[in-house]
């Protein structure tokens, strides 16, 4: 996970996405933004219309088929790197240990991006109706396989037991594979079934999703990332921080596909937010001047130093759980 300490700075890419850019790369999330970045000016409230208004008017429609072509987009990246441990760990050599360990991570840091689809009633992790008994809520169990797949490629004999972790491997496709199946625009038999339904597609079937309620199931589900994922006990994860932005804003990996959540808020709620985003990103920027200062000393943080860094890091806590509220009041 990145530290707090991390460098950052604020992008808006070149197609107009808001992004919290880390100057290290390291995960799908990041290098693909890093690829098209320019630096940010802001998110501020009329640059933001700005981008809201350069995809034509806004309909929930355009909001749930951005939101349903980026959860897509999130699931193959994680399978693709599931496929590249699965041949890392079939062709691994005696001298190869590390490169399939480097693959987990990898792997596994690309699953972790889909969390933001969380805690939404989807095929990840819904809990009653047609899309549980379809699904049967996969996540704890996939969860659970990453940790015994990680088990197994960190333990000293991992050659011995190289068909396990096959298998383990092999497991866990499938269960992906089903996840990022459901969100497919190609309805062959069951699959992109779940995408159909969610943006109402199925002829006269009663399996169709409310357009409404997916919409609040979105808020909701960012609320409950930002108190889950991004909000720690003593700082901001700004890794999930930048899969937040991306759903809010109808972004994928930094770079604006389309319409986000963000474009169907009320006035108040927009500017708001825009606010609270506004703060994080200032405070951010004031972290990084502290953190890069006390790099270019050496020596470490003093006392007051590190103090100052608490206080500000208990500021960003406080914004983006105001933001969480104002996303959870859409009920």
């Amino acid at each position: 996970m990145l530290k707090f300490f991390n460098l950052f700075i604020f992008f808006v890419t070149a197609v107009g996405g808001v992004y919290a850019q880390p100057m290290v790369s390291g995960n799908l999330n990041t290098i693909e933004a890093q690829n098209a970045a320019q630096v940010h000016v802001g998110p501020g409230h009329n640059h933001l219309k700005q981008l809201i208004n350069s995809f034509g008017e806004v309909t929930p429609v355009k909001v749930l088929t951005n939101y349903a072509n980026t959860a897509y987009r999130y699931y193959e990246n994680s399978l693709n790197a599931l496929n590249d441990l699965e041949y890392a760990i079939t062709s691994a050599q005696i001298n190869d240990i590390e490169a399939v360990r480097s693959s987990f991570d990898t792997a596994f840091d690309a699953f972790g991006l889909t969390a933001i689809f969380e805690n939404m009633g989807g095929p990840i992790d819904a809990s009653s109706g047609w899309v549980y008994e379809k699904y049967g809520n996969p996540k704890k169990r996939i969860y659970e396989d990453f940790e015994k797949l990680e088990d197994v490629i960190k333990s000293d004999d991992f050659f011995e037991k190289r068909d396990r972790a096959l298998s383990i491997a092999t497991e866990l496709k499938g269960k992906l594979t089903l996840i990022s199946d459901a969100w497919s625009a190609s309805i062959i038999g069951d699959k992109g079934l779940y995408r159909a339904a969610f943006l109402g597609k199925l002829h006269n079937d009663a399996r169709n999703l409310n357009t409404k309620n997916n919409l609040l199931a979105i808020r909701n589900g960012l609320a409950n990332y930002i108190n889950k994922n991004i909000v720690k006990i003593d700082d901001m994860d700004r890794s999930a921080y930048n899969s937040f932005l991306d759903i809010l804003f109808g972004q994928r990996f930094g770079r604006k596909t389309g319409h986000g959540i963000y474009d169907l808020l009320s006035k108040s709620e927009r500017r708001k937010i825009s606010k609270a985003l506004s703060a994080i990103n200032s405070r951010f920027r004031r972290m990084d001047l502290l953190t890069s200062k006390v790099g270019e000393e050496g020596g470490g943080m003093s006392t007051s130093e590190q103090k100052r860094l608490h206080k500000n890091n208990q500021y960003l806590i406080s914004q983006a759980k105001k933001i969480a509220g104002i996303l959870s009041k859409g009920n």
